[in-house]
């Protein structure tokens, strides 16, 4: 994956994308609404650091999956988006 879709896959919101996706796949959509909401609710692992920063650490569980949720709603907001463009 290039770096500049990366970047692209990082900001997407999940339950905006899982709005565009519920139609088309609803068990998806239900997924990424559900990863959105462990995301919001649960507890990350965070690291705080001398500054008083506090960051979550590359292993934080809710930040694992929601990185992984994204992917897929990127892929399907891909594939929509060319099936659109086609009709």
């Amino acid at each position: 994956m290039k770096p500049s879709s990366l970047i692209a896959v990082d900001m997407i919101d999940l339950s905006e994308a899982a709005e565009k996706i519920r139609p088309q796949s609803p068990s998806v959509a239900d997924l990424l609404e559900a990863v959105a909401d462990v995301d919001e609710d649960s507890l990350h692992s965070v690291i705080e650091w001398p500054s008083g920063e506090r960051e979550c650490i590359e292993d934080c569980t809710p930040c694992t999956a929601k990185r992984a949720a994204q992917v897929v709603a990127d892929k399907f907001l891909r594939t929509i988006a060319k099936r659109e463009a086609t009709v």
